[in-house]
């Protein structure tokens, strides 16, 4: 199931806009008898396009942007039987392709995880 957020997340760069994201919920099943929620976020694209289009129109000191792209991805691990989270991994992934004032070309991409586990405490 694919939906759009509400407000979106606001982006510094670009006054404090508001960014709508979509975002998609699935279920897998996981080896031993629990079961992982997948929830994958990202700015709806023609809305990133516009974006990209924006920030290569201001520039930074000279540096254009081509294009720009992210995608969040939370994981969550559960017992199915109680829905009590086990484990959960956020993983950020964010793209960037830029021009450079002397027109050199420079893709960047920046990858962040994080990961925590949770026990049960009787």
């Amino acid at each position: 199931m694919i939906e759009p957020t509400g407000g979106g997340q606001p982006v510094p760069v670009l006054g404090g806009a508001a960014l709508p994201y979509l975002v998609e919920t699935r279920l897998v099943a996981a080896a031993e008898g629990r079961v992982e929620v997948l929830t994958t976020s990202r700015p709806n694209p023609e809305i990133q396009r516009l974006m990209a289009e924006s920030l290569a129109a201001r520039g930074t000191g000279g540096v254009r942007v081509k294009s720009f792209r992210e995608d969040v991805v939370a994981a969550v691990t559960t017992d199915p039987r109680t829905l009590i989270p086990l484990r959960m991994e956020v993983t950020r992934d964010v793209h960037t392709h830029a021009i450079g004032p002397d027109g050199e070309e420079s893709k960047v991409q920046q990858r962040e995880d994080r990961i925590w586990s949770f026990e049960r405490i009787t």
